[in-house]
Protein backbone atom coordinates (compact mmCIF):
# COMPACT_ATOMS: atom_id res chain seq x y z
CA UNK A 1 0.00 0.00 0.00
CA UNK A 2 1.25 3.76 -0.52
CA UNK A 3 1.79 5.66 2.31
CA UNK A 4 -0.60 6.53 4.90
CA UNK A 5 -0.80 9.97 6.67
CA UNK A 6 -2.70 10.35 10.21
CA UNK A 7 -3.68 13.88 11.01
CA UNK A 8 -4.15 14.14 14.89
CA UNK A 9 -5.48 17.45 16.43
CA UNK A 10 -3.83 18.61 19.46
CA UNK A 11 -5.58 21.50 20.94
CA UNK A 12 -3.57 24.39 22.97
CA UNK A 13 -4.34 22.50 26.17
CA UNK A 14 -3.05 19.21 24.61
CA UNK A 15 0.04 20.60 23.25
CA UNK A 16 3.17 18.34 23.95
CA UNK A 17 6.15 19.73 25.38
CA UNK A 18 8.87 20.71 23.04
CA UNK A 19 11.54 17.75 23.34
CA UNK A 20 14.77 18.66 24.62
CA UNK A 21 17.73 16.62 25.77
CA UNK A 22 16.75 15.16 28.50
CA UNK A 23 13.22 13.69 27.20
CA UNK A 24 13.17 10.23 26.79
CA UNK A 25 13.06 9.09 23.06
CA UNK A 26 9.47 8.17 21.92
CA UNK A 27 8.47 5.04 19.81
CA UNK A 28 7.00 5.87 16.73
CA UNK A 29 6.94 3.45 13.34
CA UNK A 30 7.34 6.38 10.42
CA UNK A 31 7.92 9.65 10.85
CA UNK A 32 6.03 12.21 12.79
CA UNK A 33 5.95 16.21 12.57
CA UNK A 34 4.16 18.85 15.05
CA UNK A 35 2.47 21.74 13.24
CA UNK A 36 2.16 24.23 15.75
CA UNK A 37 0.41 26.43 13.26
CA UNK A 38 -2.42 23.89 12.24
CA UNK A 39 -2.68 22.50 15.90
CA UNK A 40 -1.54 18.95 14.07
CA UNK A 41 0.73 15.99 14.77
CA UNK A 42 1.28 14.72 11.61
CA UNK A 43 2.16 10.82 11.31
CA UNK A 44 3.71 9.01 8.37
CA UNK A 45 4.09 5.55 7.77
CA UNK A 46 5.95 4.78 4.11
CA UNK A 47 5.05 1.40 3.73
CA UNK A 48 2.34 -0.98 4.86
CA UNK A 49 2.28 -4.68 3.76
CA UNK A 50 1.93 -8.16 4.94
CA UNK A 51 5.47 -7.99 6.34
CA UNK A 52 4.85 -4.28 7.91
CA UNK A 53 1.21 -4.66 9.06
CA UNK A 54 1.19 -2.76 12.06
CA UNK A 55 2.61 0.47 13.63
CA UNK A 56 2.67 2.49 16.75
CA UNK A 57 3.00 6.47 17.52
CA UNK A 58 3.82 7.29 21.54
CA UNK A 59 4.01 10.94 22.62
CA UNK A 60 3.55 12.79 25.79
CA UNK A 61 0.91 15.25 26.06
CA UNK A 62 0.01 17.49 29.23
CA UNK A 63 -2.08 16.06 31.89
CA UNK A 64 -4.82 18.72 31.26
CA UNK A 65 -5.69 17.74 28.10
CA UNK A 66 -9.02 16.27 27.62
CA UNK A 67 -9.65 12.88 26.15
CA UNK A 68 -11.45 14.28 23.40
CA UNK A 69 -8.42 16.83 22.43
CA UNK A 70 -7.08 14.15 20.01
CA UNK A 71 -10.60 13.79 17.98
CA UNK A 72 -11.43 13.57 14.93
CA UNK A 73 -8.13 12.07 13.73
CA UNK A 74 -8.25 11.69 9.91
CA UNK A 75 -6.10 8.95 7.97
CA UNK A 76 -4.94 10.32 4.12
CA UNK A 77 -3.25 8.34 1.31
CA UNK A 78 -1.88 9.03 -1.85
CA UNK A 79 -1.78 6.56 -4.71
CA UNK A 80 -1.10 6.85 -8.24
CA UNK A 81 -3.11 3.98 -9.22
CA UNK A 82 -7.04 3.66 -8.54
CA UNK A 83 -7.49 1.65 -5.61
CA UNK A 84 -11.20 0.23 -7.02
CA UNK A 85 -9.98 -1.01 -10.56
CA UNK A 86 -11.62 1.52 -12.26
CA UNK A 87 -9.82 2.89 -15.90
CA UNK A 88 -10.06 5.97 -17.48
CA UNK A 89 -10.74 5.54 -20.91
CA UNK A 90 -10.40 9.19 -22.48
CA UNK A 91 -10.61 12.89 -21.67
Amino acid sequence: MDPVTCLIPVEDSARPPKPDAASPRRQVTGDYHYDARKALLLWSVDLIDKTNSSGAMEFVASPAAPPDAFFPVEARRCSVACACGAEHLSC
